[in-house]
């Protein structure tokens, strides 16, 4: 099946790439106008010279000589995310380590994403700092040997070891000591975290892929896109106009400190710079869009986690039909005045009139 889809798609990659050519045949004749069918073959064979070094500059996107845009890299790593085995080993590492674990070896980043009675029964670490946070020490990947809740107890004591070891390791193993002699089972559970469902993380991840998919697909004709607009803004002498903004709304909630640690909006990819629309309205909803790292799809295989790459998708899809519709406008008003200048230079350099001139020469 696998080798029938490739030809499948390949097939519908030839025919979407012919409807597209036959479309900007079509649009550029209404525009240009050819007196004969001459023109309209040198015309063609332009829009075939374009159609090839486009694809050689996406060649260099892809072998990574060039950046398509920001972060590219880790939206679209594949380490984790291109192995159904290793998407399935973390799916049941993530679920078998709320019921084998004690509360306090929890990955605090994690149990953000469950659900609100989780939430209120875990004992997240207080008064953190955003540089104490440990997928900073590492952007890439995860700590290498290192459990994220030991890397923030580390974080929080690194200065004072005796510390460390009296708020950290001795209180794990009271609580370890304690949980082991309880008889009862409800009081023994109440030391762990209810465990997420098997089925509907599995869903979830069927979902995160669907989604993942069409973000990457929204970026890259977003990028595309932008390149068109920025060209049309340079035509008109005006270089100031942007497509996105460059800071996010500033939104006070008085909640935490400026300088405090967060556990939903500082996750993995919250200190990388990738190029989202939603970035223009608040960074940190794609602060967990960090491929690159484990936790970063352990979060998505959640009903939070997914909604926040919903979002993200949402947002970046309406960034894409607005520069649809800005580009279309843009370039409907500049085809007259663009042939016209282009004829007058062929009058003043080449000294011979065209056929159907927008400004009639004599």
């Amino acid at each position: 099946m696998s080798i029938m889809d490739f030809y499948s798609d390949a097939l519908t990659f030839v025919t979407k790439l012919q409807a597209t050519i036959h479309q900007c045949k079509s649009e550029l004749e209404d525009a240009l106008r050819p007196h004969d069918n001459m023109m309209r073959s040198v015309l063609e064979s332009a829009i075939f010279e374009h159609a090839l070094l486009e694809f050689r500059e996406m060649q260099q996107f892809m072998i990574g000589q060039k950046t398509e845009y920001k972060g590219r890299q880790y939206l679209e790593d594949e380490s984790t995310v291109g192995s159904a085995d290793k998407m399935m080993f973390h799916i049941k590492e993530f679920h078998s380590s709320f019921g084998s674990q004690s509360k306090l070896s929890q990955n605090p980043f994690l149990v953000a994403k469950l659900d609100n009675p989780s939430i209120k029964q875990f004992k997240f670490p207080p008064k953190l700092k955003k540089s104490q946070n440990p997928y900073a020490l590492k952007q890439d990947m995860l700590l290498e040997g290192k459990h994220v809740s030991i890397a923030i107890a580390e974080a929080k004591f690194t200065k004072n070891p005796t510390s460390f070891m009296k708020h950290y390791i001795q209180g794990f193993e009271e609580e370890l000591v304690a949980s082991r002699r309880v008889a009862n089972a409800e009081d023994r559970q109440a030391l762990r975290i209810k465990p997420p469902n098997v089925l509907m993380m599995n869903c979830c991840t069927l979902e995160f892929l669907r989604l993942r998919t069409e973000l990457i697909l929204c970026l890259s004709e977003c990028a595309i896109l932008q390149n068109i607009y920025l060209d049309q803004v340079k035509h008109c002498g005006q270089n100031g106009y942007k497509p996105l903004y460059s800071e996010g709304l500033a939104f006070e909630h008085g909640i935490l400190q400026p300088n405090q640690l967060n556990f939903i909006d500082d996750g993995p990819a919250s200190m990388l710079d990738i190029e989202l629309a939603i970035n223009e309205v608040d960074k940190t909803c794609a602060s967990n869009l960090n491929f690159r790292n484990p936790d970063a799809f352990k979060m998505m295989t959640t009903r939070s986690g997914l909604e926040e790459i919903r979002l993200v998708l949402h947002y970046q899809m309406m960034q894409k039909q607005a520069l649809i519709v800005a580009t279309r406008i843009n370039q409907a008003i500049l085809d007259t005045h663009m042939r016209a200048y282009r004829e007058i230079s062929v009058v003043q350099n080449m000294h011979f009139a065209l056929p159907n001139m927008v400004i009639p020469v004599d």
